[in-house]
């Protein structure tokens, strides 16, 4: 069985998005390197430099490796989905867990270190 749907994604969730990492934490693996506040919205937007601990190795965090992150992760938490008018992304509704995976997975492509 296959399916498929779009989501609608803002710049504004996207930004929304990115601060909540930074503000409340990507997880213990990496520290934030570097970081852009967007003029528009006073939030933080890509790209976002972070250093993973383990290893070292910094990652550029870029709109697309963020958007892959989103899109290979979505189907662990269908819940912030909003179906009201299509399907859109409910940052708000994002636990640190799911920040977490989605970073993880824009750096790594996989989850290497599991949850916060």
């Amino acid at each position: 069985m296959q399916f498929g749907f779009q989501v609608t994604l803002t710049k504004n969730q996207l930004d929304q998005l990115i601060t909540r990492a930074i503000e409340e934490g990507i997880g213990d693996w990496c520290v934030i390197d570097k970081a852009n506040k967007a003029s528009r919205n006073n939030m933080y937007t890509v790209p976002i430099q972070i250093i993973d601990i383990e290893t070292n190795q910094e990652h550029l965090i870029t709109r697309s490796k963020l958007l892959r992150g989103i899109r290979d992760s979505l189907m662990d938490f269908p819940y912030v989905l909003d179906t009201q008018a299509g399907f859109n992304l409910s940052i708000d509704k994002l636990t640190k867990e799911d920040i977490d995976e989605i970073i993880q997975i824009a750096a790594f492509k996989e989850m290497k270190y599991g949850f916060i």
